[in-house]
């Protein structure tokens, strides 16, 4: 018998569930292992109910595109689960928005998103792979010398041009490094005396974001912890999750592109890898799935 994890059961005055680590077909859910669960003693009446991953025949019965009800969601899960308490039913529903396979539009409505079969998207197209600027390189190499156990992000919105229609005059380079590391490093970088205008992000303002006497500004910028990055020629960068992630929650840095938002996701899947799973667990980082979700859902992929 696959290793059960408690999850939420039904019972009298409480509500959890049994779940299998082990995907299995819905099919034989309940009659193959109420009795199994039954027998090992998890549970003892008919309060309790076993559920599995119903994803796929949920994503198969609903068309993309369209509104679903919450009424209409009710009737689905009570065809595969006709014993279910209503309050069972509302937490599935909250599960399946959590999980990023429905995503609210209003009171009661919902929508399927369009990437909720796969857990990558467009899995045959290439890994993106940032540019990264030969002085910002520099900066990143010095920096780690001086500290060897600092987590460093180097990147610049060159990386957003190629998919954005809006041609911004200033580029941005990015060194994004712990909280607790934000002032020495921009102290460090100031002492350099960069022809460069420099800023903490928390700092940019609308002088900085549109100015016209420099082409480039450099940003320090705090790395959220878990952030998904990669390595290009040795560095640490931006994968394209996190940078689409960054975008959308970082709108005082990236103000000038949150009317394209969805043109940029358009163009970025067209051409690259996602991996939603890190997507969403990014997002989640910072607070955005719900915005994710709602982001991609309005994109062709």
């Amino acid at each position: 018998m696959p290793e059960l994890v408690l999850i939420r059961s039904v019972c009298a005055s409480n509500e959890f569930a049994y779940l299998f680590k082990e995907r299995i077909g819905v099919s034989i859910m309940h009659q193959k292992y109420t009795q199994l669960l039954a027998n090992n003693g998890l549970f003892a009446n008919n309060w309790v109910y076993f559920w599995c991953m119903i994803e796929t025949p949920f994503i198969s019965h609903f068309s993309y595109g369209r509104a679903i009800s919450k009424q209409e969601l009710i009737q689905f899960l009570m065809g595969k689960y006709p014993q279910a308490k209503p309050s069972t039913l509302n937490w599935h529903i909250h599960d399946l928005v959590q999980k990023g396979i429905l995503y609210r539009q209003g009171r009661g409505s919902y929508r399927l998103n369009k990437d909720s079969v796969s857990q990558s998207l467009t899995p045959n197209r290439r890994q993106f792979r940032p540019s990264i600027p030969d002085q910002l390189k520099k900066w990143d190499r010095k920096l780690r010398k001086s500290f060897p156990y600092l987590t460093l992000c180097i990147w610049s919105t060159q990386s957003i041009q190629a998919f954005s229609s809006y041609q911004s005059f200033t580029t941005y380079w990015f060194i994004e490094v712990e909280r607790t590391a934000l002032d020495t490093v921009l102290e460090i970088v100031l002492l350099a005396k960069l022809s460069l205008p420099i800023v903490k992000a928390t700092d940019l303002n609308l002088t900085e974001r549109y100015r016209t006497d420099t082409q480039t500004v450099v940003i320090i910028k705090q790395l959220i912890s878990e952030a998904p990055l990669q390595q290009v020629d040795g560095i640490f960068t931006v994968t394209l999750e996190k940078m689409l992630v960054d975008l959308l929650a970082d709108e005082n840095v990236f103000e000038q592109y949150q009317e394209e938002l969805p043109n940029i996701v358009q163009e970025a899947t067209r051409e690259y890898a996602i991996n939603l799973d890190k997507l969403r667990r990014y997002a989640r980082r910072r607070n955005k799935l719900t915005s994710i979700n709602k982001l991609f859902a309005q994109v062709d992929l």
